[in-house]
């Protein structure tokens, strides 16, 4: 079956008021593992749908859900299997770091985050942080490479982590932990009704009660002082 990383680049991370930056897709092409970037300019955001919406190629992601959440809460739908490299890694060893950086340290080596020593170093220059990787003094090559830096670590941590996992932990990971992880995104995106008329009534039987207990008390100490 084949497979494709994704890794959403956003300008936070509230999937219901950040913007997505830009995409990137990483994937085998003849043992080699080739990378896409597609920026978001305006309201173009030229993604191949083909494959998104493709129920034959396994999506993989670092959280996984945070991207393909982002993606349909932008009108994009995604579909086929989900396979998530944080909780394969938590799996494997849940004593460690598990964000994507110091995996790919741990396993490959400095060399595999040089595109984010880069941008760290551009970001310093200009005095932002991760948090201002929308900000347009950013050149957007260099957040190409981070983006697809990003989706290459994944792919090859995905593959890595596979030979890793006994049978057991790799079939509770398939049959427990990643439909929970739809079963979360879908509350997620659906969301809690709150009934507000309820929530006033309670809220002013509890006040009531609590002025009742404070009169009491008070008429409590008064007596006690009395005697």
């Amino acid at each position: 079956m084949k497979c494709v990383a994704i890794d959403v680049e956003t300008t936070g991370l509230t999937p219901w008021t950040n913007k997505i930056l830009g995409l990137s897709l990483s994937f085998f092409e003849n043992e080699y593992i080739k990378s896409a970037y597609f920026p978001f300019k305006g309201e173009v955001f030229p993604v191949p749908k083909e494959i998104l919406e493709d129920e034959t190629i396994i999506k993989i992601g670092h959280n996984v859900r945070f991207d393909i959440m982002f993606l349909t809460l932008h009108g994009y739908t995604v579909r086929g299997a989900w396979e998530d490299t944080k909780l394969l890694a938590q799996m494997v060893n849940e004593n460690r770091p598990l964000d994507l950086k110091s995996l790919a340290r741990e396993y490959f080596g400095n060399h595999a985050t040089e595109a984010d020593t880069v941008l760290n170093a551009c970001l310093k220059k200009l005095k932002l942080t991760k948090k201002d990787l929308g900000d347009a003094r950013i050149p957007q090559d260099i957040l190409e490479n981070y983006c697809n830096e990003d989706t290459r670590n994944t792919l090859k941590l995905f593959v890595h982590l596979q030979d890793k996992c006994l049978p057991g932990v790799k079939e509770y990971y398939k049959t427990e932990m990643m439909p929970l992880e739809k079963l979360l995104m879908d509350m997620e995106m659906r969301g809690n009704v709150i009934d507000m008329y309820k929530l006033r009534e309670a809220e002013i039987a509890l006040t009531a009660r609590v002025a009742d207990c404070t009169e009491k008390l008070d008429a409590l100490l008064a007596e006690d002082i009395l005697k």
